[in-house]
């Protein structure tokens, strides 16, 4: 049975909401809502407004601002009430908003994923608007190199457009998700053929699932995860991220890691987020030369079964590109979530504004590269 998230929360906020505590100043519309910059206080607030919300996404959530607390990141949440009523919001987060550094406060960035959250009375182009505009306002005279903002709406390209924002390249625009009301049987039905196949293939060669439940989950995902950015030539999250969902999520119940092995071990993981009625698929790490054995089918369909009796209603594989864009280099990844069946909908491309042209040059041209290199060095990074 599926146990209510409240039991699992723990409404224990102490974390610092705004960039700068002195600039809690609001705005107000003409339809009686007002806006401003959130302070430590409406954290509860928001908690419950999202769990009022059926659409509001795991990292819009008070849990995960737990988490990125760990590794330095500062919440930066935005509502929008009407009296005593949140009637939207947007939580973002600041990378090295708070350094006491003036060189590394050039390279602080904020990130916003999936929201702002309307309520459902309030879902209007006009209150979306007002929200983005008051956000651009806020932002801009903060000292930040860029802001990234994914967010599931369409049709407000010209809005982000006046606003400075572009388009960010190859985003994933779309998620896919499984319906895991259907019995096991259904569930086996929507695979495609060739999904079945791979994971009868795992089974018959001898790969087996395991929870990570060990002190060394997080170091053997992490090892997992850095193979597998090497081989992508992407810049992969730092073990404190991978230790701080362990440590914050998984004792609370809203997150699980889960291991193939094959020959006693290791060769590929997953880990998941439990939010509301929804499993996230959130990232994913595996050996290439292990793919024979197919590994990561085997490791999806065991987590879809797990979060079914546990009774969770949805398996979320998260974003990918969409069916037409063959070009992406992630064209596979939509290929592969594809196999499992289900659905795929609209999740909102990724836009960018950059506010320090030379820092934003410099960090693209240098420092990420020279991250890239020590974060496979040191498990620390």
């Amino acid at each position: 049975m599926l146990i209510p998230d409240s039991l699992f929360f723990s409404h224990t906020f102490d974390l610092d909401m705004s960039f700068d505590s002195g600039r809690q100043g609001g705005f107000k519309m003409g339809s009686s809502v007002s806006m401003r910059v959130a302070e430590t206080g409406d954290f509860e607030r928001w908690h419950e407004f999202l769990l009022n919300s059926p659409d509001a996404h795991i990292l819009q959530s008070t849990i995960m601002a737990q988490v990125f607390k760990e590794i330095s990141f500062r919440p930066f949440l935005v509502l929008a009430e009407r009296g005593n009523d949140i009637v939207g919001g947007l939580m973002s987060f600041v990378w090295f908003g708070g350094s006491k550094i003036p060189f590394v406060k050039f390279f602080s960035r904020l990130y916003s994923h999936y929201g702002p959250v309307l309520s459902s009375n309030m879902m209007n182009g006009t209150l979306l608007k007002e929200m983005l505009q008051y956000i651009s306002r806020e932002v801009e005279s903060q000292t930040l190199m860029d802001h990234r903002m994914s967010i599931p709406y369409r049709g407000i390209e010209r809005v982000l457009e006046a606003l400075g924002y572009s388009q960010e390249r190859y985003t994933p625009r779309y998620i896919h998700t499984i319906n895991l009301r259907r019995s096991k049987q259904e569930l086996s039905d929507s695979l495609e053929s060739r999904c079945r196949r791979a994971i009868k293939r795992a089974e018959r060669k001898g790969v087996t699932i395991e929870e990570g439940l060990g002190k060394d989950t997080p170091i053997i995902f992490h090892r997992l995860y850095v193979d597998t950015a090497k081989r992508l030539g992407i810049y992969p999250n730092p073990y404190s991220f991978i230790e701080s969902i362990w440590k914050v999520l998984v004792p609370k119940k809203h997150a699980k890691f889960f291991f193939a092995y094959y020959n006693g071990e290791p060769i590929a993981g997953i880990s998941t987020l439990y939010y509301k009625d929804r499993v996230y698929y959130y990232m994913g790490a595996s050996l290439k030369d292990r793919w024979n054995v197919s590994p990561n089918n085997r490791l999806h369909w065991h987590a879809m079964l797990d979060a079914k009796g546990m009774g969770y209603n949805i398996y979320d594989l998260m974003s990918s590109p969409g069916k037409e864009e063959v070009d992406n280099p992630e064209y596979g990844l939509y290929l592969f979530k594809r196999s499992f069946g289900g659905s795929m909908s609209w999740a909102g491309a990724t836009y960018r504004k950059v506010f320090l042209p030379y820092a934003s040059r410099l960090w693209d041209s240098f420092l990420v590269p020279s991250f890239r290199k020590f974060s496979f060095i040191s498990k620390y990074l």
